[in-house]
């Protein structure tokens, strides 16, 4: 089952539109429209359990409450990071204000030294000498700028000092904010380690389920049929919906079209761990399961459109994104998600993060590519290693 859930990992569709789709407006009644009928497949075939009483629905619900408080933790610290580095930001410009300001300073204290030396009666001579009355004016006007300058400076010195007071005040606000919601998330996520403990035991309940190797192969193919059941029926859901391209005709579902291959991203860094058609519990893997480590983002292979993003028995948290032309690319045993049901991705999105939901002991990445329903050899539109 474990294995299995690798396997509703990827699709990456690769070809590219010139003109933007009509569903790439992000129309939330469409999407809504979307999420309606995807949902009625789910129950209808009864795909994605939920039920608390069975060993399966608990881990569902477990790892679907899992990778959202990892997903909300994440976007907790980013946000942290980000007014702290804005708060730095505003104390430099304060320390440079502050800089100006004592320079500033120094030299107004030279004048006011300079005049309180030189003393009154100094200026009265100056005042009265007629040998050079045009000399006289010039001083004079020069100290009457430069004062003035020096004033104006000090003014605008002061306001920006307050202005930067109040923007410190703000950033250490919302710092606290942050940090009080980063304390109650990461109490609950105290709580979650209690309920991945649970997980823990229930996955040794699933693996004394499965103890010998019929019964394991029997788990597997029935998490293959639950996906092509899935994929199928939601293909077939949405056959009104505009997509990405219209499909090629069903003459071409044995062929797909050359122009394609090699011009997918990877949807993640690592080692390749399976391949495509390796064996697997006497069958074939058809996909690719890629090692990264716990958390790692995954990226969408090419544009497309989000048609599945929950829980899948055998599969974790699995994504499918829809590209057109009747490929479908599958992202399984992820620890959060983080697009749904309607939503447009462009190739390179952030879509999910690798986990080991579904049962997985090691994080992974299952990436498959479904062409007219059919696996395809994903590695043949990927681009090429370097």
């Amino acid at each position: 089952m474990a294995a299995r859930a690798a396997i509703g990992a990827g699709l990456c569709l690769v070809v590219a539109c010139s003109a933007p789709p009509a569903w790439a407006e992000n129309d939330p009644a469409e999407a809504a429209r979307i999420r309606q009928r995807i949902e009625a497949v789910q129950s209808s075939l009864g795909l994605v359990e939920s039920r608390k009483d069975t060993v399966q629905g608990a881990l569902g619900d477990i790892e679907r409450r899992s990778g959202e408080l990892a997903k909300r933790l994440r976007a907790l610290d980013r946000d942290i990071a980000q007014q702290q580095r804005q708060l730095a930001h505003v104390r430099q410009q304060k320390d440079k204000l502050l800089t100006s300001l004592r320079e500033h300073n120094r030299g107004l204290d030279s004048q006011v030294r300079a005049a309180y030396m030189t003393g009154r009666q100094e200026w009265l001579k100056l005042l009265l000498n007629p040998d050079d009355p045009a000399r006289i004016s010039r001083v004079l006007t020069y100290y009457g700028y430069l004062n003035r300058n020096r004033l104006a400076q000090l003014r605008n010195i002061q306001e920006g000092l307050e202005e930067v007071d109040r923007m410190e005040q703000a950033i250490q606000a919302e710092t606290r904010r942050l940090e009080q919601l980063q304390a109650q998330e990461k109490a609950d996520q105290g709580r979650l380690s209690d309920a991945q403990r649970d997980r823990e035991g229930m996955l040794s309940k699933l693996r004394e389920e499965l103890h010998d190797k019929n019964a394991r192969m029997q788990e597997l193919n029935g998490n293959l049929r639950r996906l092509d059941r899935l994929v199928a029926s939601v293909d077939l859901a949405l056959a009104d919906v505009p997509s990405v391209r219209p499909a090629q005709p069903p003459a071409a579902a044995s062929a797909p079209p050359s122009s394609a291959a090699g011009t997918a991203r990877w949807p993640v860094s690592g080692p390749l761990l399976k391949r495509f058609g390796a064996g697997r519990m006497g069958g074939r893997w058809d996909g690719v399961l890629i090692r990264a480590a716990e958390g790692t983002p995954v990226t969408a292979a090419a544009d497309g459109r989000v048609i599945f993003a929950d829980w899948l028995r055998g599969y974790g948290l699995l994504l499918i994104v829809e590209h057109g032309d009747g490929y479908m690319s599958l992202y399984a045993f992820n620890q959060s998600l983080y697009k749904a049901v309607g939503e447009p991705v462009k190739a390179g999105d952030v879509i999910s993060t690798v986990g080991r939901s579904g049962g997985r002991t090691q994080s992974s990445l299952y990436f498959g590519v479904r062409y007219a329903g059919r696996p395809v050899d994903p590695q043949s539109w990927l681009q090429k290693r370097g």
